[in-house]
């Protein structure tokens, strides 16, 4: 097994987060006049980053039904999301219209 140094190993995009979160908290970001966020920013913050990966999901779960194998051309064959999504089927419905 082979061995690499500390410094020519690479850090990981979490522990630069990490380090540059607490860096107003330490003594140097004192220094340097940092100052730390605000909880109410902290927990905006927190929230965009939980919801990021569900609207991802939610996106690619639309796109795979409706527009990855060309169902909207045979709307005989679309296939039924598990749950009833009444809004985004009629927007979909709406821009396949206007497209036609």
């Amino acid at each position: 097994m082979r061995i690499t140094p500390f410094y020519r190993s690479k850090p990981s995009p979490l522990t630069i987060v990490a380090i540059c979160f607490l860096i107003p908290y330490t003594p140097i970001g004192s220094l340097f006049q940092f100052v730390a966020p605000p909880f109410e920013f902290l927990m905006a913050l927190v929230g965009i980053i939980a919801a990021y990966p569900v609207l991802v999901e939610v996106v690619n779960f639309f796109f795979f039904c409706y527009y990855a194998r060309g169902v909207l051309k045979d709307r005989k064959n679309m296939i039924k999301p598990i749950v009833s999504w009444f809004f985004l089927d009629h927007l979909v419905l709406i821009l396949y219209n206007e497209q036609t």
